[in-house]
């Protein structure tokens, strides 16, 4: 295993690394018998849900990001609340469940409640007692809500050393040393794209994908040409001659402020994303590619990285936002220490 942490090996906040973590905490669940499935309904859990929209949604949904619930991409009313699962629970339906990729930390959090009635124990205890003692893992905390329990959207602090032995966990098919903690079938579902909307999302893992590139098709203008209210179309007129191109990340960004007569750093940028990311609208269609890993990434540039075809797990943690931005960045250094 390598790691590499700006901040030296002492636990540190994995922020959202901590739900592909969560993710092999409901795996671990399928393998003992106390969650019979996937699309078990998390109304089982919560019997308020048993009536009413919320009564479709299932567990897979809640690790998928397709819920449907609503919820802000900003995470200040869910820290603002006093109990993060009731929170979730008294969210609006805002899409049928399974119908929309959504990054949902709201929903997220209903996996610490989940965990709690399924294993009789809170998220913590259980990741201590089935993850953490056979992983020698010593130092570790977990932020709780006010009400006493554990995140599950973020809060783990772990060393980058500690970390690592999860993306192990991942390359030997759900065993640590011989001793199996999730079924090797876990593992293979949450390496791949998890539902049709966006191929590069598994289950609480994001995906590595061999090749990333982009294109704006039939079915990005019509999300945004009924959206409510619809996007201008003099904005998507000015779009239209990148529609069915094929670009990779730096090719679109340059096709984009070209078509809209702007430069990168014009407020011209700020209009596209008023138009699309700051609605919540996809701007992209991602076309599928072959998988060869995946990752969990936290908030000011946490990486756990796994690709299984090299053997290679990679841990980046850090207080700043230096020197990686974005994942790509981090997934091309890893990529350098990979063996031929």
């Amino acid at each position: 295993m390598n790691w590499h942490s700006a901040v030296g090996d002492r636990p540190i906040e994995t922020m959202s690394v901590t739900k592909s973590i969560v993710g092999l905490a409901i795996g671990r669940l399928l393998y003992l018998g106390k969650l019979s499935s996937l699309d078990e309904p998390v109304c089982e859990f919560f019997p308020t849900w048993r009536s009413g929209p919320k009564r479709e949604i299932l567990v897979r949904h809640l690790l998928s990001q397709t819920s449907g619930l609503a919820a802000d991409r900003t995470t200040e009313s869910i820290y603002a609340s006093k109990d993060f699962v009731q929170f979730a629970l008294e969210a609006d339906v805002e899409s049928p469940a399974g119908t929309r990729f959504f990054y949902n930390n709201r929903a997220t959090n209903l996996l610490a409640g989940i965990v709690e009635r399924a294993a009789e124990c809170k998220l913590d205890r259980f990741m201590a007692d089935e993850f953490f003692a056979p992983l020698g893992i010593h130092q570790w905390s977990w932020t709780h809500d006010q009400s006493g329990t554990p995140h599950a959207m973020s809060g783990l602090s772990l060393r980058a050393s500690d970390l690592a032995k999860f993306g192990q966990i991942m390359i030997n098919r759900g065993t640590w040393e011989g001793t199996r903690l999730v079924s090797e079938d876990w593992v293979s579902e949450s390496s791949v794209a998890s539902q049709p909307y966006y191929p590069h999302y598994g289950l609480l893992w994001w995906l590595v994908p061999e090749s990333v590139e982009f294109t704006i098709d039939d079915s990005i203008l019509h999300a945004w040409r009924t959206a409510n209210p619809p996007v201008d179309e003099r904005f998507i007129e000015r779009v239209l001659p990148l529609k069915d191109r094929r670009f990779t990340r730096e090719g679109f960004r340059n096709a984009v402020t070209k078509a809209l007569g702007i430069e990168p750093t014009d407020s011209g940028v700020m209009e596209w994303n008023r138009n699309t990311r700051q609605r919540g609208l996809p701007e992209v269609r991602t076309l599928p590619s072959r998988i060869i890993g995946v990752y969990g990434e936290g908030y000011l540039g946490q990486y756990l990285v796994v690709l299984p075809g090299s053997q290679t797990v990679a841990v980046l943690q850090r207080t700043g936002r230096e020197p990686f931005d974005k994942p790509t960045e981090f997934l091309d250094f890893v990529r350098r220490f990979e063996q031929p």
